[in-house]
């Protein structure tokens, strides 16, 4: 019989992480019993999400009829109240530091794991980690004459930094209920940032792996944390496992903690079937008691490309952001961006020819929809991924709908991507041609050889989908518009869907994601990729079944 371990979801935002840890196929099973999350929309679809992994026979044939309507969480849950109210009951909307909350917290963590041996999943948002500034504003004198002072001054300000709350919050939790394995997830310039201005004032990554391996003193001795009655007693400590090594990885009751630095947790999305170049640190922690081997994760011999994963889905067009949604209004203004602002030889990109095949096709295309009544294609040569997003049962597609874009936009988009198809690269600014196409944006000038230059974002315009390299790092700046996240397609003159960036993320098909578009949108961009996260736990449900 298959042991079922326990998790628990702390920062779970949609449900990224969890969703792998469900999924997952291994030597044990994984059940999800509690996820904490403070934005309450994402806490309905955290709740929509559990109940589709509880419901079975006609509650789950009702979700799927749910999910092509507004609110499926509300009619889910006047259509199977019981089911509803065990979904809901392991979803918890808080945010970890309100003190006024602890208690309810810890009790409900106990309650989920009764006594068993589980694993913690989760990482802290990474404003908790910047920290650069801050200790550079302070002015201390020369770290050269006085290091180890300077040192251990910067530390007593990491700790006392209210963005450093939540990783606090991350360590009490290890402290209080002393996890079997926990998965820390977080952004990758976590290797580089720092608690002074150089190295001799210590960095915030050798405190933060110092502390993870034993978060009971990490918690407790600190002179600016109250040392919590609930701590005493407890001292587990941790080995700290990079899944991205290239051996087995062998622990024994005599190993030591070895020293390491945080770039070996560093994991390339891309290098593991994620149609995505997401570079995140991923620690995974061993409560030192345990003992077996560990398995790296397994690297893909070539990437899977965005374009494979895109081009499976639909075609649309995208439509005016005011106004008429009419095609015929939608490509008449397109023609007459493209005659005002992309004139002459349209820069050797064709654009008369594509504005053609935008007229040609606009009548046969819509812009999608909450439920589009089509499955999407095969995704080639990625049948691993294919099985992981695609569910027969849904036949069609979830939140497929293109947004809406200023008319200015839609000739800019057409350039983006019709100068990605030829160079096989999107443009930079220095390569958009000045006047009324350049983007209207403070940073943005024009230098004395009449090229753009910008300040800040040199492409911010950026195609996706482009040749057979995976896409840019989804972010939940796709909330607020898409010109970093434009379609290959010149003919489809848009950014992508929720459904498109979803499944950049991963996310199954099947997964409905609550709330408005721009919500939805940044849902997606926080979450973690759910292929990855189910690789992560099919290595950890390896272990566990050697080591208990």
């Amino acid at each position: 019989m298959t042991k079922t371990i326990p998790v628990i979801d702390i920062f779970a935002g949609p449900g990224g992480l969890g969703e792998g840890f469900t999924g997952a196929h291994g030597a044990v099973k994984f059940d999800v019993r509690l996820s904490c999350e403070m934005d309450e929309t994402a806490c309905h679809t955290l709740r929509l999400r559990k109940f589709f992994h509880l419901a079975t026979g006609k509650a789950r044939e009702a979700y799927y009829e749910a999910v092509k309507h507004p609110n499926p969480d509300g009619t889910l849950a006047r259509q199977f109240p019981e089911l509803w109210a065990k979904a809901a009951a392991r979803v918890l909307n808080i945010r970890l530091g309100d003190n006024n909350r602890r208690n309810e917290l810890h009790s409900k963590i106990k309650s989920a794991i009764g006594g068993e041996n589980f694993v913690l999943i989760g990482g802290p948002p990474c404003q908790a980690y910047s920290l650069v500034g801050r200790a550079r504003r302070l002015g201390i004198g020369d770290t050269r004459k006085n290091a180890a002072e300077l040192k251990k001054q910067r530390e007593e300000e990491f700790y006392q930094d209210e963005k450093h709350g939540l990783y606090r919050e991350y360590l009490e939790i290890l402290a209080v209920h002393e996890p079997a394995v926990f998965v820390m997830e977080n952004v990758k310039g976590l290797a580089s940032a720092r608690t002074g201005a150089d190295a001799a004032a210590g960095s915030v990554s050798e405190l933060i792996l110092r502390d993870l391996q034993n978060p009971s003193k990490a918690v407790s001795d600190n002179p600016h944390l109250e040392v919590r009655p609930w701590l005493k007693g407890k001292n587990a400590r941790y080995r700290l496992i990079s899944l991205s090594a290239e051996q087995i990885v062998s622990l024994g009751q005599s190993d030591m903690f070895a020293e390491k630095s945080i770039r070996d947790f560093v994991l390339r999305s891309e290098v593991y079937g994620v149609p995505q170049a997401r570079h995140r640190v991923i620690i995974v922690g061993i409560r030192a008691d345990l003992t077996g081997e560990i398995k790296p994760l397994k690297k893909m011999a070539a990437p899977t490309s965005a374009r494979a994963v895109l081009e499976a889905m639909p075609s649309l067009r995208s439509h005016l952001s005011k106004g008429l949604d009419d095609a015929a209004v939608w490509v008449q203004a397109i023609r007459e961006q493209a005659a005002e602002r992309l004139t002459g030889a349209g820069y050797g990109l064709g654009i008369a020819n594509w504005v053609k095949d935008i007229a040609g096709l606009a009548a046969t295309r819509n812009s999608g929809s909450q439920w589009y009544a089509r499955s999407p294609k095969k995704i080639k040569d990625a049948e691993a991924l294919q099985a992981w997003l695609h569910d027969p049962e849904l036949n069609g597609i979830l939140q497929h709908q293109a947004r809406g874009h200023m008319s200015s936009d839609l000739a800019r988009y057409l350039f983006c991507a019709a100068y990605a198809e030829k160079h096989e690269r999107s443009p930079k600014l220095s390569d958009w041609p000045s006047g009324e196409l350049r983007p209207a944006h403070r940073n943005v000038v024009v230098n004395k050889n009449g090229q753009l230059e910008a300040s800040g974002f040199a492409d911010r315009f950026k195609v996706q989908g482009i040749g057979r390299q995976p896409s840019s790092t989804i972010t939940s700046h796709i909330a607020k518009d898409g010109h970093y996240y434009i379609h290959y397609d010149p003919v489809q003159c848009r950014s992508l869907t929720v459904r498109e960036a979803a499944r950049l993320q991963t996310f199954p098909d099947n997964y409905f994601f609550c709330g408005n578009r721009t919500q939805q949108y940044h849902q997606v961009g926080n979450a973690v990729p759910s292929y990855l996260a189910k690789q992560i736990a099919e290595r950890i449900a390896g272990f566990l079944k050697s080591a208990f």
